[in-house]
């Protein structure tokens, strides 16, 4: 038997016992080990809460620029790079020769034979998410706790672990994701199963009375979460105080559900509007035939109800948003939202991004990290839209000491405001970027999901050749004139998380006008 490989190098046959190990194990073991080893020989740390005053305050040293010399070469490097290589050439997907289209029911299909081994991937994709219903990602979760009139929620685990198959869902705003996957073997049970847990679920009040506790005690640890908190600040400057972000049930709302509005959403899901795509080893007329004997479609779709629509805001002026966290750092981002989305500008932006602030070896990382330690981490990048009627954002961001948080938005304006000039680090942009698309393989299994993203994007064809081909092109003059386009002199919004006793009210407002959110602004809960 040959060897099978993971992370330490185990043996096939060793992983497989370790298995069949585990389904021995029983109850008495466990409470025996427990006994034994979990005594009186333990540790307790207590944590208490308030200033500890016995901390002794190291004075702030005087920190001096490093100068880099960014073009400099070891010994060691320029003996690596003189070694002789094969170039390695880029793969480019030819949607029309990888993926096949066709009807399928009063649907779509998009299909992708695999060719490795004998899993398959089948998904249902709906044109409908949260934006629609806010109902609908409350409604997912709550299914995975549901039994049928026949099978518990964990008989049903168990159905899906036997045939070695499971099923997911995701919703985001504007589109949900039902995924099938697993043995090939075992395809039309798996949907047959699924259809089941879908059409069949029960509601429970008991059952959503625990799940509105978690779902509520969730809700309040995210209120603690500062990670969790930027983001919401972040779309609230990208779209104002109605945002993707707190669009979701208050917790009134979340407290008169009942039960039959969720199941109700979940029965009725499958006969909204949805494409279906395929990737498995079996043929495509094999897989299309399996498919209709199993998945039951309606002979008319429900229609998809209107959706929310969110617009981004455009900043004519400096402003601040600022959130109070009882933290010793500083958090610090800029968002401005440009342009609509041009697909011939990503050569350009793709080399300004990498050359800018998208890696450690970029202008801002070098200059504001590196060079004057004025940030524990910081990036910049210009992000591109996933839908081509959606515009660009610009994004920068520096995480500091509250100290230095002053002298930090100084070293970033400065970048947003003068482009310097490195052919050295340019020139390192130009072949990162060549070599990462030389060397990326796109998976078989990704190709239709690669499709779909560019489709969104109005692009017919992939569109890294077109990256790859002008990359080289691109000089210092294209990118400064790209960035005095849409950086230089330009309003941003301000979003600044730190704690209020460590930042001068006075500083704040010298950036913009300050909006001072809360929580229930940034959540909308």
């Amino acid at each position: 038997m040959g060897e099978f490989i993971k992370d330490k190098g185990e043996f096939w046959p060793e992983n497989v016992r370790f298995l069949n190990d585990m389904l021995k194990v029983t109850k008495q073991d466990i409470v025996s080990f427990a006994n034994k080893y979990t005594g009186n020989n333990y540790v307790l740390i207590y944590k208490h809460n308030g200033p500890d005053n016995s901390i002794v305050k190291v004075d702030k040293p005087v920190i001096t620029p490093v100068y880099i010399n960014k073009e400099a070469q070891s010994d060691f490097l320029k003996k690596i790079k003189a070694m002789p290589q094969t170039p390695v050439q880029p793969q480019w997907l030819d949607y029309s020769k990888v993926i096949q289209r066709d009807d399928i029911g009063n649907t779509k299909l998009l299909y992708v034979q695999n060719k490795d081994n004998t899993l398959f991937k089948l998904s249902y994709r709906f044109d409908m998410g949260s934006w629609n219903n806010k109902l609908l990602p409350i409604a997912v979760e709550y299914l995975k706790y549901l039994g049928t009139d026949k099978a518990t929620s964990s008989q049903l685990t168990q159905a899906f672990y036997n045939i070695a198959c499971e099923y997911q869902i995701n919703v985001t705003g504007e589109q949900t994701i039902i995924t099938i996957s697993g043995l090939q073997e075992n395809f039309n049970q798996a949907l047959k199963l699924f259809e089941n847990v879908i059409y069949n679920c029960r509601p429970d009040e008991n059952t959503l009375s625990i799940f509105k506790e978690r779902q509520i005690k969730t809700r309040e640890n995210t209120k603690l979460n500062k990670t969790a908190i930027m983001r919401g600040v972040l779309q609230y400057a990208m779209y104002g105080p109605e945002n993707p972000y707190n669009y979701q049930l208050t917790s009134e709302d979340l407290s008169n559900l009942k039960a039959s509005d969720l199941t109700d959403l979940l029965h009725g899901l499958l006969h909204y509007m949805h494409t279906i795509n395929y990737y498995g080893p079996v043929p495509e007329n094999q897989a299309k035939a399996s498919i209709l004997n199993t998945h039951v479609l309606p002979l008319s779709f429900t229609p998809i109800p209107a959706g929310k629509t969110f617009t981004k805001t455009s900043q004519a002026v400096n402003q601040v948003l600022f959130v109070n966290y009882d933290m010793v750092q500083a958090e610090v981002y800029w968002v401005r939202n440009t342009g609509d989305y041009n697909p011939e500008e990503t050569p350009t932006i793709k080399v300004f991004n990498n050359y800018f602030g998208d890696g450690m070896a970029s202008i801002v990382f070098q200059t504001i990290r590196e060079s004057k330690a004025l940030a524990y981490s910081t990036f910049a990048q210009y992000i591109q839209p996933l839908k081509k009627e959606d515009r660009y954002s610009d994004l920068a961001y520096v995480g500091a000491q509250a100290d230095k948080m002053k002298d930090a938005i100084a070293g970033m304006n400065d970048l947003l405001n003068n482009l310097p000039e490195n052919p050295a680090l340019l020139a390192n942009a130009q072949e990162s970027i060549r070599q990462d698309i030389a060397t990326e393989r796109i998976p078989s299994e990704e190709y239709i999901d690669h499709f779909v993203a560019n489709q969104k994007l109005g692009l017919m064809e992939d569109e890294r050749k077109k990256v790859y081909e002008l990359v080289d092109h691109i000089d210092f003059k294209g990118i400064k004139q790209f960035h005095d386009d849409y950086l230089k002199d330009k309003p941003f919004t301000y979003c600044i998380m730190s704690s209020e006793k460590k930042i001068d009210e006075k500083e704040l407002e010298s950036y913009g006008t300050v909006k001072k959110l809360t929580l229930k602004e940034i959540f909308g809960f």
